[in-house]
């Protein structure tokens, strides 16, 4: 909301806009209303911008509650100081970034990204082996070469059946289904044999609310924890939120994380869903950021997009590419991240520190109202 300085009309009471009023802005065209007939009027809120009627229809929802921290740092920033906060940490500024490049990309143009990097992982909700996993390794077959990690969920299968579903050159780790249940179950794991992965049994379960299986992966003196995550959509939101407490606590610390899953939590949600907003803070207390922030699922029953599938990484600060692959037109579709490690870089004797951060979209709101208030009073 900015203050008027020239007589406008508002699109919602159609009444002249007097110098010095209120307004609000449409960000994708030159609609104005004044504030306060936002209630009354079509405008909307969409990514942290508002947007008219006309324009909302062509904004794609994004996930990225860091945003404001990117915008404080512009030259052209509203803010009445110079730079963002010290306190604010490089990892928010850097999931910031990653989130607004995320994209929606195709096959070849993923194929070109891979080759860029040396760390590429790769998820799926694959919705059953017997019918899709020669479908998905043939559409994948480009990408598969640069691939390191790659993560799939309901497989509907047992681990005693994964040699039939193999992919050249990875290693399979896959879990048990969940017991009497024919669909909707089943997680996998394949690592590219350049890598060596041993199963972390302590991270590993199979629950009616959670399914999960961790590999701790290493490459010369490289050290990662690589987990795969599915939550049931109509599983019990809260034993979910105590398991997975429990799960990441207890994964080895000072060495990269990477958690790809389907959890049935909409992040565009986020701010207006108490249960996203926990779900968001459970993750991003321990360090972990999630790389996605556009559609990755498409409901054809409600014609509804969400953004429910995620990989999330202690090391933000390495991704250099993430997205979607395809347009998200029918059920789930590809998400993949890519990174530039140094396998070879030696430990230093200084371990790297963590940061945990007590962090939600509403706090950061919070202390950004009480830092503007202070300021005031400073300059008063």
């Amino acid at each position: 909301m900015v203050t008027s300085t020239k007589k406008e009309k508002c699109s919602s009471c159609e009444k002249f806009i007097n110098i010095g009023q209120c307004i609000t802005e449409c960000g994708g065209c030159m609609n104005v209303i004044h504030s306060r007939c936002f209630s009354k009027s079509k405008f909307k809120k969409v990514n942290e911008i508002f947007y008219c009627n006309n324009c909302i229809s062509k904004v794609e929802v994004r996930y990225n509650p860091f945003r404001k921290l990117l915008d404080d740092n512009e030259p052209d920033s509203d803010r009445f100081f110079d730079q963002a906060p010290s306190m604010y940490d490089g990892d928010f500024l850097d999931a910031s970034s990653v989130l607004s490049r995320c994209k929606s990309i195709d096959s070849q143009m993923c194929s070109s990204i891979l080759k860029e990097n040396n760390l590429n992982t790769l998820f799926y909700n694959i919705d059953g082996n017997k019918s899709n996993f020669d479908i998905f390794v043939s559409e994948t077959s480009k990408l598969q070469e640069d691939l390191s990690f790659l993560g799939l969920l309901e497989t509907n299968i047992n681990s005693e059946h994964k040699e039939m579903y193999s992919i050249d050159n990875f290693n399979s780790f896959y879990s048990d289904k969940i017991e009497n249940k024919k669909s909707g179950t089943g997680v996998a794991l394949y690592i590219h044999k350049k890598f060596n992965a041993v199963l972390y049994n302590m991270a590993s379960m199979t629950k009616p609310h959670l399914e999960s299986l961790f590999l701790q992966v290493t490459k010369s003196n490289f050290k990662a924890n690589v987990g795969v995550i599915y939550r049931p959509p109509n599983s019990s939101m809260n034993e979910f939120m105590d398991e997975m407490s429990n799960l990441m606590k207890g994964l080895p610390k000072n060495c990269a994380t990477y958690i790809l899953g389907d959890y049935n939590i909409n992040l565009h949600k986020n701010g207006v869903c108490s249960y996203v907003d926990s779900f968001e803070e459970l993750f991003i207390s321990e360090g972990l950021f999630p790389v996605i922030s556009i559609a990755t699922h498409h409901n054809k029953s409600t014609n509804s997009k969400s953004c429910i599938d995620n990989i999330f990484t202690n090391r933000i600060s390495t991704i250099t590419n993430s997205g979607v692959i395809g347009n998200c037109g029918a059920g789930h579709s590809l998400i993949f991240s890519t990174s530039k490690v140094n396998f070879n870089l030696k430990a230093t004797k200084k371990e790297r520190i963590t940061q945990y951060y007590e962090f939600s979209a509403k706090n950061t709101d919070k202390f950004v109202d009480k830092l503007e208030k202070d300021m005031v009073s400073l300059i008063k």
